[in-house]
């Protein structure tokens, strides 16, 4: 296949080199090409600076057929960039198994899960790699992490541009920070490093490839305090520009009203206020119209980072980081996705496997089936190690870390809450799971609230997640002793008229199956619960025998 056919929705490069020389070419020039789709359809792609005198283009299309494109460069006397025409030929891609196949992310019909463009649902299962992008975990490694998530069921990485979080303003330039190619920009923020990117190409690429989204996060939310507006924009601009063409995922910022010590209201009302710019930006500017979403602090949802509250088109939260939050975490989650209009709910960072010694895998079960059978689209897993890839041999901490840790990645990325939440993905997908519905009614005991995790479809399928004898009705941890399960309580699930069910019990923490028996309620609809295995947390579902 020559460089001027492309499978559709995958990506074509196309490289324009100068005829003139300029001192500062990623500031003094812009280039874009207007691209002309075979039913005549024209949107312009923007172009990015590759170094030196060379500039290229990423474009990809959901239309078969021949295109035709002429650049448009700021300089409009330099032949090399301006007015040069050309077309490509986009053709099907049956048979593609890749996952491009399906198309563009979008919001589904009910607005409350994501799909792609041909109407396939997109289950969110995220891992945190923030700095997966820097030299200190190599290509090799990478590449074995990118197939283990991959086959523990994961969609989605979440990572950061380069732009990483920093206490300070020594920090930003940390060798840390950088990779093969170096640091994303240039010292003072002159100008963008494209050999940086060129590394980073690498591995976005090699997510994608593996069937996984890159959810890129353009930089961490103090950098807009000291690049400003105008500077951050041209990130975006360089960021979508590069990526744009790949089936991404964008979050504006991570963390967007951070501030590291106090500041008053002024100041954070600024902050919100440039974000919102920035994001305005990126909606307008964008050709391939990806998602965006921003990764908030306090409050804990994206909606409340920015002016314009319904401008994201994922309400992302981080609700805490250790297991004492996991009362707000509920209540935060189950509040978002009550709100109108209705937006798909992502918890992007909540306990990190291993943190402080805590939080192991019953916590994230228990965040992960707590949030999907309130509603939520998917779920963001993380460790505390692999978010910012400390090695055996270096810690990666800064003066003030509070989450100073021993461990690595190298042992951390095989903790069991990686592959319990994987088996929780597979589990909800043998179901038209973006069809389910809440049905906080149906479960009847004195302490409703511990047992009102429910979904499913009337007649159809009703999925209850109950969990450890180790939660109280807020959710907080304590240990319990002494009590069989049938002991401990007594719980009724009302049955619907006319259905038909048998009831399953599901192991969280290994995937399998165990029959339970017949649904037969009493005269009052009312069936009892049967006995749990174990004091564990456990999946019980009631399918219908026709389903």
């Amino acid at each position: 296949m020559d460089r001027d056919t492309v499978v559709r929705n995958h990506v074509l490069e196309l490289t324009f080199t100068a005829a003139d020389s300029y001192a500062d070419a990623f500031n003094d020039v812009v280039l874009d090409a207007k691209v002309t789709a075979p039913d005549g359809e024209v949107t312009v792609y923007p172009a990015f600076w590759a170094g030196g005198l060379s500039w290229r283009l990423r474009v990809s299309s959901e239309k078969t057929g021949t295109h035709s494109y002429t650049t448009i460069c700021s300089n409009t006397a330099d032949t090399g960039l301006h007015g040069v025409a050309g077309e490509f030929n986009v053709i099907s891609n049956e048979g593609d198994k890749t996952l491009y196949k399906h198309g563009r992310h979008r919001i589904g019909e009910n607005g409350r899960h994501i799909s792609q463009a041909d109407g396939t649902p997109f289950f969110w299962l995220a891992d945190t790699w923030w700095m997966a992008l820097v030299s200190r975990v190599d290509l090799k490694d990478f590449e074995m992490l990118v197939k283990d998530r991959a086959a523990k069921g994961f969609t989605v990485i979440q990572l950061c541009a380069g732009l990483f979080p920093a206490f300070r303003d020594d920090h930003i330039w940390d060798e840390r920070a950088a990779n093969e190619g170096g640091f994303p920009w240039e010292q003072g923020f002159a100008a963008i490093n494209p050999g940086y990117f060129d590394h980073a190409d690498k591995r976005i690429e090699m997510l994608i490839e593996n069937g996984i989204v890159p959810c890129i996060f353009g930089a961490w939310g103090e950098f807009l305090d000291r690049m400003g507006v105008d500077k951050m924009k041209a990130h975006w601009r360089y960021l979508v520009a590069r990526w744009g063409a790949y089936p991404v995922i964008w979050s504006l910022c991570g963390e967007a009203l951070l501030f590291y010590e106090e500041v008053d209201g002024k100041i954070i009302s600024e902050r919100k206020k440039g974000w919102t710019e920035v994001c305005r930006f990126i909606k307008d500017f964008d050709p391939y119209k990806r998602l965006v979403t921003v990764h908030p602090t306090d409050p804990h949802d994206s909606r409340s980072m920015l002016d314009e509250e319904d401008i994201v088109d994922i309400d992302m939260l981080q609700t805490g980081h250790l297991f004492t939050a996991i009362d707000t975490t509920v209540e935060t989650v189950k509040a978002c996705i009550a709100k109108q209009p209705p937006m798909p709910v992502i918890n992007g960072e909540v306990c990190y496997e291993g943190i402080l010694g805590t939080s192991w895998q019953d916590i994230q079960r228990f965040c992960f089936w707590s949030a999907v059978l309130s509603g939520a689209a998917g779920h963001t897993y993380g460790t505390v190690t692999m978010h910012v890839f400390q090695s055996k041999e270096e810690r990666y901490v800064h003066d003030n870390d509070v989450f100073l840790v021993d461990g690595c990645w190298e042992e951390d990325y095989k903790l069991p809450g990686s592959h319990q939440v994987g088996l929780g993905r597979k589990f909800m997908e043998r179901y038209p799971w973006w069809d389910f519905e809440r049905r906080t009614e149906s479960v009847m005991s004195d302490e409703e609230a511990m047992y009102s995790f429910a979904m499913g479809i009337t007649g159809s399928v009703w999925v209850f997640y109950l969990p450890s004898l180790g939660m109280d009705k807020r959710y907080q941890y304590y240990c319990c002793y002494g009590r069989s399960w049938g002991d401990y309580k007594k719980v009724y699930i009302q049955i619907e008229p006319d259905a038909d069910y048998f009831a399953f019990f599901f192991n969280p923490r290994t995937g399998e199956d165990f029959f339970a028996g017949d649904v037969v309620p009493d005269k009052d609809g009312a069936w009892l619960i049967p006995q749990k295995l174990t004091g564990e947390d456990w999946l019980l579902v009631l399918q219908s025998k026709t389903y």
